[in-house]
């Protein structure tokens, strides 16, 4: 009896210890899932919105001039692709006259991105008598408008929907092995000593560990935000491992420089947006440099749009930093 009792309290024991395993072991895969993408390494595409092409392109109308000639009406309207790829469209004319309606469509037409193209029409097949009233008239009323516009390829996705996640890079986790090797990590380790006896063999005493990766940070955001703009800027430039800038350099936007020799501009602020990327953009232009990294706090929802209209105007490519992603890892790809 006393013997059954042995056995019933060991078996309890390897289950309870079974169990602790089990849920220390479930602890370490949730702290080493990445929470951005859960996992999967890539998040859809905020430029495309997850569709992988940029649908109903947005083409702005800015003027529309009318004016007869010879029995027609010449329509001359200026559109704006306001869209950071080029594509192509067919402007549609319309002139009206009294209670009829006078419809012309023009050749497909490529509209270069961020820039105005003027296109024009002659609207033909006016009737005598209408004529004859679109020349009395002052103005002449009408409209100029875009059809048949083709849905583009996101160019930031390449039509695919997704994009790396920016947290793990298609890793999927936050690698435990790394974060443990930094000095500002600490381990905790929990073991757990069963035996196996009566009937069912001896298993020797020994320690199942399952290590936790607990984070203390030297440094937060909260500090590095109440540190002067030079002493920001150095704590940056000693986590790259760079270098900083010559003053020459600094009055242009370039504020470090990677140990690869990448151009760095540092701001200390958040929800960095486009302008402030094309700007950075255009800066590397003047070095001749091809790959740069903007440090940030946070960044605003169309800093994407800087980063593509950077690679498509510019033929530069920018990688944003955020203050959080230097805090956690040492050796960041740049």
């Amino acid at each position: 009896m006393r013997e059954g009792n042995v056995i019933k309290s060991e078996l309890i024991k390897v289950v309870l210890s079974a169990f602790l395993l089990f849920s220390v072991l479930n602890v370490v895969i949730v702290l080493a899932q990445c929470p951005t993408c859960g996992g999967t390494g890539e998040i859809a595409c905020p430029y495309c919105n997850g569709y992988g092409y940029i649908l109903n392109p947005k083409i702005s109308t800015l003027v529309t001039q009318f004016w007869t000639n010879e029995g027609g009406v010449i329509v001359e309207g200026t559109f704006k692709n306001e869209e950071d790829i080029g594509v192509y469209g067919t402007a549609v004319a319309e002139v009206y006259a009294g209670s009829k309606t006078y419809t012309k469509s023009g050749s497909p037409t490529y509209l270069p991105p961020n820039e105005k193209t003027k296109i024009t029409i002659r609207v033909d097949g006016i009737s005598y008598n209408d004529y004859r009233i679109l020349t009395g008239q002052r103005i002449i009323r009408g409209r100029m408008t875009m059809s048949d516009i083709d849905d583009i390829p996101c160019p930031y996705c390449d039509g695919t929907g997704v994009v790396p996640c920016p947290d793990c890079g298609r890793g999927g986790d936050l690698t435990v092995g790394e974060r443990s090797t930094q000095k500002e990590d600490t381990t905790t380790s929990f073991a757990v000593d069963w035996t196996i006896v009566g009937g069912v063999g001896v298993v020797a005493t020994g320690a199942i560990a399952a290590v936790l990766v607990v984070k203390r940070k030297k440094v937060t955001e909260n500090d590095l935000r109440k540190l002067t703009s030079l002493d920001f800027r150095n704590w940056v430039v000693q986590r790259l491992s760079g270098k900083a800038s010559s003053l020459r350099d600094s009055r242009i936007g370039i504020d470090a420089y990677t140990a690869e020799g990448h151009p760095v501009q540092i701001m200390q602020s958040d929800n960095i947006g486009r302008n402030t990327i094309e700007g950075f953009a255009s800066v590397m232009g003047r070095v001749k440099a091809k790959n740069g990294v903007i440090i940030a706090f946070s960044f605003a929802d169309d800093s994407i749009r800087g980063i593509v209209r950077a690679r498509i105007n510019y033929g530069v490519e920018i990688k944003k930093v955020t203050v959080k992603e230097l805090i956690q890892s040492k050796g960041l790809a740049l």
